[in-house]
């Protein structure tokens, strides 16, 4: 008897290891428009600009500053006049966040295939079923950016300050979903490049120790390349090449005359863009440095 339960399990122990199932899911692209790609439930993502505003008040001043949040930038900006400047910026950015989870009824069918890796035959059954999926979505987003501008500023009274701007810049963005059907993976990638241009001004309150500015900008974006990866082979629509959006910043620097630490929000309205979603706001902190005669 004990010879013949240990065959027994011997026996069903080969069936498990000499056997492999897998399950794929055969419409896949009709997953996709219910709560994929296709959906708009899962849209390009860009970033928060990071504002920076130099508030000259003489010739020759250099401004500097260092932000961080979830972006690292790092910016310069140099008073060539007693009225106009020049300035630059490069950041990066970086953010991965999970997403609500949702439940949908669905009907899914299924392509069950089952190896047997001692005879080598693949048994295969296609099974179809109703009943409520679950889907899971997190994203992770990566850009770079570099922008080069040329501004007017001037002193008003009281220790007032306002200057404009404009200018143009390129960079890199990609976002990468994590796209799961009951456990299913159905990760997808999206790359893009782009050229813009911005329009900014900035109004301000310096004095030694303190300042308060804040900032409205336009910015317009040109999408110039697009890749498109997917782990499965599924249709995806076309993308709107143009972008636009209207962006808020109140920033709040003290410290010393010419270092201050500063905290920074920055909110972003789009404009005409419905394929793509901004950050509603970003709050940042960093320190700011403006010497000169």
């Amino acid at each position: 008897m004990r010879n013949s339960g240990l065959c027994a399990l011997l026996f069903i122990l080969y069936c498990v290891i000499s056997s492999c199932t897998t399950y794929n899911i055969l419409n896949l692209d009709d997953v996709n428009k219910v709560a994929g790609y296709e959906s708009g439930k899962m849209p390009f993502r860009m970033p928060n600009t990071d504002l920076q505003a130099p508030m000259f008040s003489k010739k020759w001043q250099v401004y500097a500053n260092t932000s961080f949040s979830n972006s690292v930038g790092t910016g310069a900006a140099v008073a060539i006049t007693d009225h106009a400047f020049l300035a630059s910026r490069i950041n990066t950015f970086s953010k991965k966040k999970s997403l609500s989870n949702e439940s949908l009824y669905m009907e899914l069918g299924y392509e069950v295939e089952e190896y047997n890796t001692v005879t080598g035959l693949t048994t295969t059954v296609l099974k179809d079923t109703s009943s409520i999926v679950e889907f899971s979505r997190e994203y992770e987003m990566q850009t770079g950016a570099f922008e080069l501008g040329y501004g007017r500023y001037k002193v008003l009274k009281n220790d007032l300050r306002n200057e404009w701007s404009i200018g143009g810049g390129f960079g890199k963005l990609g976002t990468t979903y994590v796209f799961s059907v009951d456990d299913y993976p159905m990760n997808f990638n999206e790359q893009r490049k782009y050229q813009m241009l911005y329009l900014q001004d900035d109004f301000g309150w310096v004095i030694d120790n303190f300042e308060i500015i804040t900032t409205g900008r336009f910015n317009s974006y040109y999408f110039s390349y697009r890749k498109f990866e997917m782990r499965y082979d599924l249709s995806h629509p076309e993308y709107q090449k143009t972008a636009f959006s209207l962006e808020g910043g109140l920033m709040v620097s003290g410290g010393f005359k010419f270092l201050k630490a500063f905290v920074q929000v920055v909110g972003t309205l789009p404009i005409a863009s419905p394929e793509i979603e901004w950050n509603p706001f970003m709050i940042k902190g960093g320190i700011v440095m403006r010497v000169g005669k």
